[in-house]
């Protein structure tokens, strides 16, 4: 494509106006070939031309700025730094209290506030940590973590014993010294 081709070959409607009324300004032609080459009547390039010297048609529209500062309030703010100073959440749990309070932040502006005031990103915390299983469901506050050292004293005996022409597998957990008394049961209870 030639650089000639951009200024006169698919022009928009005010990028085609604009070459019209440029044309005829710098006098590169009359004004029946202009609106010729333009493809437009020599009445409509007319008003064209009457409109843009009484400042009626805008051939350079002022391009409005975007927002140069945060949207978000101070209030929300020190509400968000204060939820990471005393509760040390990550972004999307701030996001979460904010939601239950009424107040709808998207997680990403939260992370932007966050690092603009300085604050690290939280290290990924293990699912005990954050109080979750694995599945992501809520450990309840009353379990514990099971320690194999207690259960030592404990032993796993399995037996398999006959019972009217049925044999069943039974596993039981026993204490050292009674494991004696139990054998001995089991066996009385084969005699009878």
């Amino acid at each position: 494509m030639k650089l000639v081709e951009l200024f006169t070959k698919n022009l928009s409607a005010k990028q085609k106006q604009y070459e019209a009324i440029r044309a005829v300004a710098f006098q590169e032609g009359n004004i029946d070939t202009i609106a010729n080459q333009f493809k437009y009547s020599p009445q409509t390039l007319r008003n064209l031309i009457n409109k843009a010297v009484k400042g009626e048609l805008i051939i350079f529209p002022d391009i409005k700025p975007g927002p140069k500062s945060r949207q978000t309030s101070t209030e929300h703010l020190d509400l968000i730094i204060g939820l990471r100073r005393q509760k040390k959440i990550n972004s999307y749990q701030i996001a979460d209290e904010l939601k239950a309070k009424g107040i709808l932040i998207s997680v990403r502006t939260v992370e932007r506030i966050l690092s603009d005031t300085g604050f690290p990103k939280l290290r990924r915390r293990t699912f005990e940590e954050r109080g979750l299983s694995k599945k992501g469901t809520m450990i309840p506050q009353r379990s514990t973590m099971l320690n194999f050292d207690l259960l030592k004293p404990f032993q796993a005996e399995c037996a398999v014993l006959p019972s009217s022409s049925r044999n069943f597998f039974l596993s039981a957990l026993y204490y050292r010294k009674s494991y004696n008394r139990c054998c001995q049961a089991m066996r009385a209870s084969r005699l009878q």
